[in-house]
């Protein structure tokens, strides 16, 4: 079995599966609790933080000086894309 990720949410205290799933009893467990996305401050929500880190890791991948790369700099073309 690979590692699989289950929605579930915390009912009188008790973790219960958003669907129903058999899980064989030899299996180990990792439980991460996630913050709400209700945010009673008015802040921003976990999904909105995590947005905003994936857009600021991405501005880094590609600068405004980020050279032109012509085909002709390629070492060896990928033989399984269609450009066009």
């Amino acid at each position: 079995m690979h590692a699989i990720t289950l929605p579930a949410k915390c009912v009188n205290n008790q973790i219960v599966l958003s669907e129903p799933f058999s899980i064989p009893e030899d299996r180990v467990l990792f439980v991460t609790i996630l913050p709400s996305e209700k945010t009673p401050n008015g802040g921003s929500s976990f999904a909105q933080d995590w947005t905003g880190i994936a857009a600021a890791g991405l501005g880094l991948a590609y600068s405004d000086d980020e050279p032109e790369y012509t085909p002709a700099m390629l070492k060896e073309a990928n033989p399984d894309y269609a450009a066009g």
